[in-house]
């Protein structure tokens, strides 16, 4: 059975033969699969903008800048922050601990919650699933370390959502995954308010 591979390109086939196609292929490979990662895994294809600087913007409200939205008594509470330059587990983390650090604010330590999060990192890393027991539970009682001895990343973060936390009633904490490619009203919300935090 014959084998096909088809190159389309729009560039001179005299300047650029087959073999120098090729060749350009491969070095173009990482730059893919970077641009499948930005696309896919971390929605970039959902700009808003076409315009360089605010496409910008919208990279760093993604990535700098956490923001959170509480629902209680009717009312929207919401807020954001951040830095530029944290990592996607740093501004999720922030945006865990500062809604946290509001709650008790409210004085609703001792309530019913439900938190939907679209970090699967912080859910395991908070709350027994089925996959296991909490994450943090185990960093703990290892002083502070990973399964294979070493640091956990984001160890003064955890430590203070840990102290944080260790003010609610762990038995009246529920939490639910909210995918990063769906949306909802609440999650809208907290992108438009990042967006004119950013603008500000």
């Amino acid at each position: 059975m014959e084998k096909w591979e088809v190159l389309v390109t729009n560039l001179d086939a005299d300047r650029f033969p087959l073999d120098r196609m090729k060749e350009l292929c491969k070095l173009r490979w990482g730059i893919e699969k970077s641009f499948k990662t930005l696309k896919d895994d971390d929605c970039g294809i959902q700009f808003h903008s076409k315009k360089d600087e605010f496409v910008k913007m919208e990279l760093y409200a993604r990535y700098g800048f956490p923001g959170y939205m509480i629902e209680h008594d009717g009312q929207q509470l919401a807020d954001s922050a951040g830095r530029l330059g944290a990592t996607n587990n740093e501004m999720e983390m922030t945006a865990f601990l500062e809604s946290l650090k509001r709650l008790e604010q409210l004085g609703l330590t001792q309530q019913h919650l439900l938190f939907v999060l679209k970090s699967q990192y912080v859910i395991k890393s908070v709350s027994d699933t089925n996959d296991g027991p909490a994450w943090i539970k185990s960093w703990k009682k290892r002083d502070w370390k990973t399964a294979n001895g070493k640091p956990v990343a984001n160890q003064e973060l955890w430590q203070d959502i840990d102290r944080e936390l260790a003010k609610f009633d762990s038995s009246k904490l529920k939490f639910a995954w909210l995918r990063s490619t769906f949306s909802d009203a609440g999650s809208d919300f907290v992108d438009s308010l990042l967006m004119k935090r950013m603008a500000e």
